[in-house]
């Protein structure tokens, strides 16, 4: 077999490869804009962050302790209380009803953030599930205000684009 028939094939494999890549970026990034129902607020050095999210109602948002001590996120209304959240924990609710919810770390109050949910069309004001402590209650609606901003399309074509450059790296080193 002659190399450059070697180094044709190497390629195309690579360039198969990479477009299975491409491909499976485009489909993941379409199911992420339509799903659209999980918010994620980070809490690290004594603060939420994002300060300030706007979500659709009937998404999911879920609060992460990074910190090194337990904290909470409560309404400061009552509409929702996560409970405690340990290091390292996360607890999740559901917001159903549309509105601007300040809220407040109960063991620290002077950590605030607030959240703004916009009403989803046929919303009739369901009930929401707190998965830290699986009590349920009426929560807000909330709606799910993340976009799909490209981020996983732009990582799948840099994954892509690596693979091509590494294997067309390693082809010219295996034959030279």
């Amino acid at each position: 077999m002659q190399v450059p028939a070697i180094r044709h094939r190497m390629l195309s494999t690579l360039a198969v490869v990479a477009m299975a890549l491409a491909v499976i970026g485009l489909l993941g990034g379409s199911r992420e804009a339509s799903a659209q129902s999980d918010t994620t607020v980070t809490i690290a050095n004594f603060a939420f962050s994002p300060g300030t999210i706007t979500v659709q109602a009937g998404t999911t948002v879920t609060w992460v302790n990074n910190d090194s001590v337990a904290h909470t996120a409560t309404g400061d209304n009552g509409e929702f209380d996560t409970g405690s959240i340990a290091p390292g924990g996360s607890a999740s609710i559901t917001f159903d009803t549309a509105g601007t919810f300040a809220y407040h770390c109960t063991i620290h109050p002077n950590m605030t953030a607030s959240i703004t949910v916009q009403a989803a069309s046929g919303n009739s004001g369901n009930t929401g599930n707190n998965t830290n402590t699986g009590q349920t209650g009426q929560l807000p609606n909330t709606g799910a205000g993340v976009g799909n901003d490209g981020s996983s399309l732009v990582a799948y074509a840099v994954l892509a684009s690596l693979v091509l450059a590494i294997g067309a790296f390693a082809v010219r080193r295996r034959i030279s």
